[in-house]
């Protein structure tokens, strides 16, 4: 916000300099354009971390919700985590069991989903793998609820019967 704020003042301070200098039929245009641009490439600038950590909060509405055992688990709560590759990590925890997962790179997707369980002192993680090899012509993918679906193998967006 100071960042976004000072470079308001910057644009003001540079949109009076061009009026000074302007004739007065040109000035409105001129320092409308110059105005236009310049807030342009503000809006333009990436904001560093911040600015990924909110593309992470966007990936993780998307993300929501997961469901554990076939039905909605309402005591989820999620710990995210940006990675330094950019992409978001979520963990689910919940009183039974947790998913610790990484998304493709639409960001949509669970690329890898692991289940973790609490042992002992420590804490087992296993990746969600099928039980049983898919059926000829299908595959497993992972849906968004880190459940494996089956689905045709020369198209991902149809189910296997």
């Amino acid at each position: 916000k100071f960042y976004f704020n000072s470079r308001i003042e910057q644009v003001e301070r540079e949109r009076n300099f061009f009026k000074k200098l302007a004739k007065p039929k040109m000035m409105h245009c001129s320092a409308l354009l110059v105005s236009l641009l310049l807030l342009a490439a503000v809006a333009a600038q990436p904001g560093g971390r911040k600015h990924e950590e909110q593309a992470c909060l966007s990936v993780r509405a998307i993300a929501l919700p997961r469901f554990i055992g076939g039905r909605k688990d309402n005591v989820a709560f999620y710990v995210k985590s940006l990675q330094s590759d950019g992409s978001c990590q979520f963990t689910l925890m919940s009183p039974t069991a947790k998913y610790l997962v990484e998304l493709d790179e639409s960001k949509r997707h669970p690329a890898v989903c692991r289940r973790c369980k609490t042992q002992g002192n420590g804490e087992s993680c296993s990746p969600v793998v099928p039980e049983q090899p898919a059926a000829e012509g299908c595959a497993y993918k992972l849906s968004n609820f880190c459940e494996l679906v089956s689905v045709k193998s020369n198209d991902q967006s149809k189910a296997c019967p």
